[in-house]
């Protein structure tokens, strides 16, 4: 969908975190794709070059509250906050039977856990497998988000069909 770019002409960083300005980019850019079916919000020439998708995605409602640092790394819950508010809730369509209270590192009362939950029960979220110091499909709420975790994310937004199907209890 040419939503996430490159670090440069000859890297992607897989690996690597995003900042608040980048993920208010693609959430920018994947509002506009869904809406109008093309993307033609580009980087300011002067200034900071985020600022057109800033005011594109506070005019949207998908930017509701600044952030301290443009140019500071996302924590997954407030990427998750962010993305949720960049397509419409009927783009969610539960396909799993997660409990209310089954995410282990989140309490139904924490900021964020209804967007989260919504997540997990579209498939679009499945927590983390088998990785050292967190139980099956936690969350990570305070954990950086990888590129790579993003542009999987952004894939299972736009595209149903690569969902994931699981149960927890």
């Amino acid at each position: 969908r040419g939503l996430v770019d490159g670090m440069s002409s000859d890297s992607y960083a897989p690996r690597g975190n995003l900042t608040a300005a980048q993920c208010v980019k693609l959430a920018a850019c994947m509002h506009q794709l869904y809406a109008r079916g093309s993307v033609t919000l580009a980087p300011a020439a002067e200034g900071a070059w985020y600022t057109p998708y800033l005011d594109y995605a506070r005019e949207q409602g998908i930017l509701t509250e600044d952030f301290q640092d443009y140019n500071g790394v996302l924590n997954r819950r407030q990427f998750v906050a962010l993305f949720y508010r960049a397509l419409p809730e009927s783009e969610y369509g539960q396909i799993n039977d997660i409990p209310s209270d089954a995410i282990p590192d989140m309490t139904e009362s924490e900021p964020q856990y209804p967007e989260v939950l919504c997540f997990y029960r579209a498939g679009i979220l499945s927590g983390y497998a088998n990785t050292p110091g967190f139980a099956e499909h936690a969350f990570g709420p305070e954990s950086s988000i990888t590129r790579a975790e993003v542009a999987a994310i952004m894939n299972r937004m736009f595209d149903a069909e690569a969902r994931i199907a699981f149960t927890m209890e």
